[in-house]
């Protein structure tokens, strides 16, 4: 039984991930920081070998914890990591991602500082690999605190939703009750990230890849195009407007949202097209919620967003297709 509090929690959820598994595991051993973080697996009900690979990493190694569970999906795989965790900090995993060498000694080294955020960059495979930055930070060479108001743009310009890369302050979470929304299939990330923004003080950036994701399609988060999934787009946009109104921020930050919401629904649009979906269906099902007529009434000074408007007003969902879902 470990005795020491651990200054990082790696939340991993499991599910079908055999044939990656052990790449991702091995990439968060460092055995010489043992003490100093925690690794926890949530097996969601795996129907493949993924549970055993768990059970035989717990019993190599003390560091790592194993819970095994009916299939509930990745927010409660994730929201019983969150319970599990005793560490300062919480990073999440991917069980099909892995982190880059010399990761988790940066991760240690940042863990002990006293930021409620610190964002990192990433590497993104999808069939080819490309580093992932921020624009708002593009300058910054060297770990430093940035301002919380540049961190939302981060977030409300839709560049990096995804919980991976960062180290959320585990006390925030629990003394928020920050929890992954089980109730969508789609945004859930931002919705996340957005309430725990909402209590967050200080920032850092870490100008450092740590964290290879891995674009595929299997595992937890990969979801199935269809016009359901406009419901959990809703969620995900009500959460941005809500985010804004509450936190009062408007003035500086709502022209970002109704420009992310209008680039969502119009790559969605293009991605529903080509999977056979009839432009008086799509129309239709966009015409069901409030933010279809803000998005399209909007005043945009950006080319591409003046474009993405045009598009989407007269319908020409078959040239977003093939403009915006390369």
């Amino acid at each position: 039984m470990r005795k020491n509090t651990p200054l990082v929690s790696i939340v991993v959820p499991v599910y079908n991930a055999a044939a990656d598994l052990d790449r991702c595991l091995n990439s968060l051993i460092s055995l010489e920081h043992t003490k100093l973080y925690e690794i926890i697996l949530v097996d969601d009900g795996s129907k493949d070998d993924s549970g055993k690979i768990c059970d035989r990493y717990r019993e190599e190694y003390d560091f790592f914890k194993v819970i095994h569970q009916k299939n509930a999906g990745v927010s409660i795989a994730r929201n019983v990591g969150i319970e599990q965790a005793t560490g300062k900090y919480i990073m999440f995993v991917d069980a099909d991602d892995y982190l880059m060498p010399s990761a988790i000694q940066s991760m240690i080294y940042d863990a002990q500082s006293n930021y409620d955020l610190v964002i990192y960059d990433s590497y993104f495979d999808m069939g080819e690999c490309r580093r992932h930055s921020y624009p708002e930070v593009k300058k910054i060479e060297t770990s430093q605190e940035i301002s919380i108001d540049i961190a939302y743009s981060m977030f409300l310009k839709l560049q990096n939703n995804e919980p991976f890369s960062k180290l959320y302050a585990t006390s925030v979470i629990k003394e928020a009750q920050v929890k992954f929304p089980v109730d969508v299939r789609l945004g859930e990330d931002l919705i996340f990230t957005l309430q725990f923004l909402k209590k967050v003080k200080k920032v850092m950036y870490v100008p450092k890849a740590l964290y290879m994701h891995i674009d595929s399609i299997a595992g937890l988060s990969k979801q199935n195009t269809s016009l359901k999934a406009i419901y959990d787009y809703d969620a995900m946009f009500n959460a941005m407007l809500s985010f804004v109104s509450e936190m009062n921020i408007e003035e500086r930050h709502y022209n970002e949202v109704i420009s992310s919401v209008l680039q969502s629904v119009t790559n969605y649009s293009g991605k529903l097209y080509t999977n056979g979906c009839s432009k008086n269906k799509i129309t239709a099902t966009f015409k069901e919620y409030s933010w279809y007529n803000v998005i399209l009434s909007n005043k945009y000074k950006e080319y591409k967003s003046i474009l993405r408007k045009f598009l989407l007003k007269n319908r020409f969902y078959y040239i977003i297709s093939k403009t915006f879902n390369k």
